[in-house]
């Protein structure tokens, strides 16, 4: 469905205008030049749409380089992962993944074998659905213009603002650099991609989207236990702020390294029963019906690892509540994970009941204990074998209400 007109001059051939439908049906408009000496072409050309789906069509007639930044932006693999577990959609209806964007492309070569092609121009986006390659977190961009250069990709500050599942605000800010590249060896070409993004939500709220976005390590990522990742293993509400950024791959790779960091402020958090039995399987007993409150600190993922930096928390337990200091890292890909829990006036019966080896009938559990106690947990696991170092390190309990400890 395409209609227009032409002019003729010799080898050259002005497009006045082309009006048609593309693939999928967006309205699309080319004006511009092409020269065509015997053997050779040169073109510059303008191509216009105000609704442009991001598909595999446009992906398709993208250079590399914007290309490299559409299939970032647009993880269909990722996106397909996440619907088939329920994640995608909101209360407010289906997730629009890809949608339309406007574009304003102007493409030039000149002639010659060796002639590159260049793409500038815009693209506007606004409400649709992105998810990034590097972190599966499904949002929604509001109002915002990717300008492209020849060499260069830059979103247009002061960024594209999004919103997330869980109702926070954010921004993505930042360019890509495209450089072109040229084997020396085959003289093939390519481009690179070169990230300098930064990703900020000031404040979120746990829901099962951003939740599923933190690997749980592989011991406890049975389909069985963990459909959803921590979305199943995690109750939690709260606020999260989130800090990202991507980087360029330092091989000098497509794949860019990326790093974020998940603020946690007030956090409310209940375990469920997997993670409940994922803990027993290392020999520890966590009380069930236990709460930890007000749970601050740092989360700092990169690829392959989750940091657990200067979180504090109180756990709200039957009996005496505890505060608790959590540090060490995860990772969840070797399986293995290390990370050691401070806790200050632990009700001394959970602390029994916690460590006790359940094969043995312990003096504690045919007493009447009472009290509190500061103690140390730390969890390790490598190779496929976990133990628990556990020590008290002071406090005061009472066995038949005769003291025990000073």
């Amino acid at each position: 469905d395409v209609h227009g007109e032409l002019r003729f001059a010799g080898d050259e051939v002005e497009i006045v205008e082309l009006r048609g439908r593309g693939p999928t049906g967006a309205d699309v408009a080319i004006t511009g030049d092409l020269l065509l000496p015997r053997g050779d072409v040169a073109v510059d050309i303008r191509i216009r749409s105000e609704d442009l789906p991001i598909d595999e069509h446009l992906v398709a007639a993208l250079e590399s380089g914007p290309r490299r930044l559409v299939e970032e932006l647009f993880a269909r693999e990722a996106a397909a992962r996440l619907d088939g577990l329920g994640l995608l959609d909101g209360e407010e209806g289906p997730f629009p993944f890809g949608g339309t964007v406007a574009v304003d492309l102007r493409i030039e070569q000149d002639l010659g074998k060796d002639a590159p092609l260049i793409t500038t121009g815009t693209i506007a986006v606004d409400g649709n659905g992105v998810l990034l390659e590097a972190f599966n977190y499904p949002v929604v961009t509001g109002d915002g213009l990717i300008r492209l250069e020849d060499e260069r990709i830059v979103l247009e500050p002061p960024g594209i603002p999004f919103t997330t599942p869980g109702g926070g605000l954010g921004v993505v800010s930042g360019s890509i650099d495209i450089p072109r590249r040229r084997d020396p060896e085959t003289g093939s070409r390519s481009r690179g991609f070169e990230p300098h993004l930064n990703i900020r939500i000031p404040r979120d709220r746990p829901s099962a989207a951003l939740l599923a976005t933190i690997e749980p390590p592989a011991w406890i990522a049975t389909p069985e236990s963990c459909p959803r990742r921590w979305a199943d293993l995690v109750e939690a509400t709260g606020s999260i702020g989130i800090e990202g950024v991507l980087r360029p791959d330092p091989d000098g790779g497509l794949d860019p390294d990326w790093a974020f960091t998940a603020i946690l402020d007030g956090i409310r958090a209940r375990l469920r029963p997997p993670l409940i039995e994922a803990i027993a399987s290392l020999d520890l007993a966590w009380p069930a019906d236990a709460v930890v409150e007000d749970l601050s600190g740092r989360l700092e993922l990169v690829p392959g690892s989750v940091t657990i930096a200067g979180m504090t928390g109180r756990l709200e337990q039957p009996g005496l509540p505890a505060t608790l200091a959590v540090d060490g890292s995860i990772l969840p890909r070797d399986a293995s994970i290390d990370v050691e829990i401070a806790c200050a006036e632990l009700d001394a019966r959970t602390w029994f009941d916690a460590t006790r080896d359940p094969t043995r009938d312990s003096m504690w559990i045919r007493r009447d204990l009472e009290g509190s106690l500061d103690a140390r947990v730390r969890l390790r696991r490598a190779a496929g074998v976990g133990e628990i170092l556990a020590g008290i390190v002071g406090g005061r309990i009472e066995i038949d209400g005769e003291p025990a400890m000073p």
